[in-house]
């Protein structure tokens, strides 16, 4: 298939070198991904990583010389814009809850098909994130469980106690102001403030917009018409 304008550099880190080579092979037939390396080390991956910087990574659990989970972490210390896109044959609550906590964007299990893959590879590079193991379901599950029964004392969490960042995004909100005129208001980036507000959500026990305008209402915490 003949390339077009390539968005996606992609480095493949995986021990077993058929799989790495096949893998390759499929995933440069796409024609907005680039595969600019393979590599079976820990130590080969950081090399290759400080001088080719690709876009994101596909990264086994266990290499030979160490583990997948501890490099995603050094990596995104090191390589904040790195994105990781776990691809392992361990489906368990345990490794799939410390993959995550790394930030990586995407958890997949070799059991999933090329087009799961390469749909995952897209939605990456586009800053979403992909986690589809049963796992991942069961740590979701789990955590739902333990929002809903801390629902009741979140309820009765105040405003005033959310930092002055969170304070005038809140009354941004409550203005009806969407996340991108928030992130120029604000001088950040519209993820920020997507991060923002769904820490303000959690730790106040609401679930939309509208269910924070009503709270901020509620508690007359903040004038809804000055921006702070």
């Amino acid at each position: 298939m003949e390339k077009t304008a390539v968005n996606i550099k992609l480095l493949i880190a995986e021990d077993h070198r058929l799989v790495r080579e096949a893998l390759s092979a499929i995933l440069n037939e796409q024609p907005d991904i680039e595969v600019v390396g393979g590599t079976g080390s820990i130590e080969e991956t950081k090399k290759f990583i400080e001088n080719a910087c690709p876009d994101a990574i596909i990264l086994d659990i266990v290499l030979p010389d160490g583990s997948g989970i501890e490099l995603a972490n050094l990596l995104k210390a090191k390589h904040p814009r790195l994105k990781i896109i776990f691809l392992t044959g361990y489906d368990n609550e345990s490794t799939a809850a410390a993959a995550i906590s790394t930030g990586a964007e995407a958890y997949l299990v070799k059991s999933n098909s090329f087009e799961r893959l390469i749909n995952a590879i897209r939605a990456v590079a586009c800053g979403d994130h992909v986690y589809d193991s049963s796992a991942v379901a069961s740590i979701v599950r789990r955590f739902s469980e333990m929002y809903t029964s801390s629902k009741t004392t979140l309820e009765d969490a105040d405003i005033q106690d959310l930092s002055p960042k969170e304070k005038r995004i809140a009354s941004l909100v409550a203005q009806g102001m969407t996340n991108k005129e928030i992130a120029a208001l604000t001088f950040t980036s519209i993820n920020t403030v997507k991060t923002h507000l769904r820490r303000m959500f959690t730790r106040l026990g609401v679930s939309s917009r509208r269910e924070l305008i009503k709270r901020i209402r509620e508690q007359k915490s903040l004038d809804s018409k000055i921006i702070e």
